[in-house]
């Protein structure tokens, strides 16, 4: 969902020049420094008006707004390398705005929405602050949260603890291996302007 939204405003931004894109541009950046911590209280109450504490829903709502913006200047940060010679030519064999974009824009940023896509994978794999907060229930926590239930009040059990951290880093650290350089690649499309 995140990438998919991410493609789509990195594209709008990205691509198309109006008088609401630099102000749209300011708006995400100032989206970004809001730090997770200040937000806690409303989106508890926010959650607990719609019935979404303590469910899946209410935990991947928030989510997925705080990681869009990152998103899609990464994303944006792409498409503005692609030529508009490109899109323009698409444009003069009869193509519309929309088939320029599911034709030329999408299968070129493939690498980006990779790159965003495992991005995401890491933060919401890694992701304490949310899901502490927002679920209750033993049988809905999260990895890091049940991680937090080998810390006792007195004592720790830390060869214990330390392997269950190992244990659970594992999967993020597969994934970053095996596909380090479609992140590296896609993170670095959108750095070199001609």
């Amino acid at each position: 969902m995140i990438v998919l939204i991410a493609t789509l405003g990195g594209y709008g931004l990205g691509i198309y020049k109006c008088r609401w894109s630099q102000r749209m541009e300011v708006v995400m950046t100032l989206a970004m420094t809001i730090p997770a911590y200040v937000s806690l209280v409303p989106l508890v109450e926010t959650l607990r008006r719609f019935s979404l504490l303590d469910t899946h829903l209410g935990l991947i709502l928030p989510t997925i707004a705080f990681n869009i913006p990152i998103s899609i200047f990464i994303m944006r940060s792409f498409f503005v390398t692609i030529p508009q010679e490109i899109l323009d030519a698409a444009k003069i064999d009869g193509s519309n705005d929309f088939e320029v974009f599911f034709h030329i824009g999408l299968p070129l940023s493939k690498p980006s929405m990779f790159t965003t896509a495992i991005i995401n994978v890491i933060w919401v794999w890694n992701d304490f602050l949310f899901p502490l907060v927002f679920i209750n229930s033993p049988s809905k926590k999260t990895l890091p949260v049940g991680l937090k239930d080998y810390v006792g009040e007195h004592i720790t059990n830390y060869p214990v603890m330390l392997s269950a951290i190992l244990i659970a880093s594992l999967g993020a650290f597969i994934i970053y291996l095996f596909f380090q350089k479609q992140v590296i690649g896609g993170l670095m499309g959108g750095a070199v302007k001609e």
